[in-house]
C-alpha cells in the first residue's frame, strides 16, 4: 500500500533501502504448510513470484535463499 500512495504522489518516501527483514507466514497445519512453501518455490523457478514483487514495487529475497519452514512448523 505504502508503494502505491508514494507513486500516486500522496505521500513522500523519505528512508529506503534499510535493509531486508524476514517474513513470516503462520500455519496449523504441516501439509497446508508443505503446499505454499512448494507452491512459492514453484513461481520463483517460473519468474511469476519477481513479476508480482516488481509489479508493487518491493524487493523479493535473494534468488539464492530458498524459502523454507524455519523452526518446528505445525505439528
Amino acid at each position: 500500500m505504502a508503494r502505491d500512495l508514494t507513486s500516486r504522489g500522496r505521500v513522500k518516501e523519505v528512508l529506503s533501502g534499510l535493509g531486508t527483514a524476514r517474513t513470516t507466514l503462520g500455519f496449523r497445519n504441516k501439509m497446508v504448510v508443505d503446499a505454499v512453501v512448494k507452491a512459492l518455490n514453484a513461481m520463483r523457478a517460473d519468474g511469476s513470484y519477481q513479476a508480482l514483487f516488481d509489479k508493487f514495487g518491493l524487493t523479493s529475497m535473494p534468488a539464492d535463499q530458498p524459502l523454507a519452514i524455519a523452526g518446528p512448523g505445525p505439528a
